[in-house]
């Protein structure tokens, strides 16, 4: 299970994708641009161009109507090929 508490009073912090701890979620798709176009007809609006994933592979990012940092993310034939070798 994955719990995401609701917002309170308290504004939401605002922390890069890239720092340590939990910073946000990423969703992983094999199809990276039908996901954003069935997300942004139910209204989703995106934060950023597609971008390369550390590690290989597309992500692009979002909130959630309460302010969390949403990404998706497709990864690449590479990424899960090192991911066997480790």
């Amino acid at each position: 299970m994955l719990e995401i508490m609701p917002c309170d009073e308290n504004p939401p912090i605002k922390r890069a994708a890239s720092a340590a701890g939990f910073s946000h979620l990423a969703l992983r798709t094999d199809d990276i641009k039908t996901a954003v176009k069935e997300l942004e007809k139910k209204g989703v609006v995106f934060i950023s161009d597609y971008l390369p994933a550390a590690g290989g592979g597309t992500i692009r990012n979002f909130y959630d109507p309460e302010g969390n940092l949403l990404q998706l993310v497709e990864r690449s034939e590479k990424y899960f090929l090192a991911l066997k070798q480790v």
